[in-house]
């Protein structure tokens, strides 16, 4: 029986069973999304780039000083006053939220892109495409790397649980895409397997000052150790 399957990020499928996908119709609400926590959400444009300037500045203080920034560390990065950072944050925690969000939102736009051509994609070829676009995305970004190092610290940050339930939920999605090829034995577990293996390797990747190989490297690895287990939950 055909049915709808919807994730809670706005991605719905119609489905034949639980099992198997039909057809994939990605719809992304990022309307929907929740915004950044902050007191008062920014209406004007003056305003909306005053708030982009503090997120900006908080990724360079956050880049430098970790989860010892302060809210005064942010304001005079940003050149503003902190009275006026106070408009709009009303602490720190705050302030890293918004950027986590951010992060979160970026994120999940680089890998829904294209989202039905990739679910029809061979696993390693998938996978592959997927992580390298991620890895980019944060290496390059100063204050997303310094989400990277503190990554552990941040996980109870309501934020941080949203990218982690968007990213399992594509991985949840291939894995019912490909369901005739791969037929774990407890979806669950294999889509938080393959998830965690993949975030822990590379957010401590990421977190060393001087890695001992290179980003490609990584890539190669992570894709060929996760095919192999991919292959393993196809196996009769």
């Amino acid at each position: 029986m055909r049915g709808l399957a919807r994730s809670a990020w706005g991605v719905s499928l119609s489905v034949i069973s639980p099992f198997t996908m039909m057809q994939t119709n990605v719809r992304i609400q990022f309307a929907n999304r929740r915004a950044p926590p902050m007191r008062k959400p920014p209406q004007q444009q003056r305003s909306q780039f005053l708030v982009k300037n503090l997120i900006e500045a908080t990724a360079r203080v956050f880049d430098r000083r970790g989860l010892h920034l302060t809210t005064r560390d942010v304001a005079e990065e940003a050149g503003v006053s902190v009275g006026s950072l106070y408009q709009y944050f009303k602490n720190k925690d705050e302030l890293l939220a918004a950027l986590v969000s951010q992060m979160s939102t970026d994120v999940a736009l680089v890998v829904t892109r294209n989202l039905p051509q990739r679910l029809a994609l061979d696993y390693p070829t998938f996978y592959k495409t997927c992580l390298t676009e991620i890895v980019a995305l944060v290496s390059e970004n100063l204050g997303y790397r310094a989400v990277a190092r503190h990554w552990h610290e941040l996980r109870t940050a309501q934020a941080v649980q949203a990218a982690e339930q968007q990213l399992m939920e594509v991985a949840r999605q291939y894995m019912l895409h490909h369901h005739d090829e791969y037929r774990p034995r407890d979806l669950q577990v294999s889509v938080f397997i393959a998830y965690n293996s993949t975030v822990y390797t590379v957010m401590q990747y990421l977190s060393l000052p001087h890695p001992p190989f290179g980003i490609d490297r990584l890539v190669e690895e992570l894709t060929e150790m996760m095919s192999a287990y991919m292959a393993r939950s196809g196996a009769p």
